[in-house]
């Protein structure tokens, strides 16, 4: 089911003023990349979500990854920080999104987990991306460029005035 709009409302005015979140890059060995079709939203998305109060980025993408997909990660490398900046009606929301590049201890146990992922699929990078959203798609074109140049990027992107 996914959240009426009522809900999302209530979820985001709930959020403190900037928001913290983290999406894996998790690549097989055909280095194809787990995405999951999540269960409040119309969209795919990268592994991931909002670092709790207290929480290391390391730490939290290791937890979602383990919430998301019932797989044990380790985090590997930080491949991008941006700072995002959204509009959604009359309200302004900044955040952090930080993207990791994550390794699996195992992948055979791979199944979506609380409650949040209806599936889970490996997918090539152009198949990915068409699943995603715009913004979705754009970061994870980036951050395996990062990963392949062995860089972390800083990136800014302001809401429409």
């Amino acid at each position: 089911m996914k959240y009426s709009t009522e809900e999302q409302k209530e979820w985001r005015e709930a959020l403190p003023k900037k928001v913290s979140a983290i999406a894996a890059i998790i690549l097989n060995d055909k280095d194809e990349v787990l995405i999951g079709n999540p269960t409040y939203k119309d969209h795919w998305v990268l592994i991931g979500g909002t670092i709790d109060e207290g929480e290391s980025p390391s730490d939290a993408v290791v937890r979602e990854v383990k919430e998301e997909t019932g797989l044990d990660a380790k985090f590997s490398k930080m491949l991008m920080v941006e700072y995002l900046q959204s509009k959604i009606g009359d309200k302004t929301y900044d955040s952090y999104q930080l993207t990791a590049l994550v390794e699996l201890k195992d992948s055979e146990k791979m199944k979506p987990g609380d409650g949040e992922m209806e599936e889970l699929r490996w997918l090539s990078i152009p198949e990915a991306k068409k699943l995603l959203s715009e913004y979705s798609a754009g970061r994870l074109e980036t951050a395996i460029g990062a990963a392949k140049e062995n860089i972390t990027l800083y990136r800014e992107k302001y809401a429409q005035k």
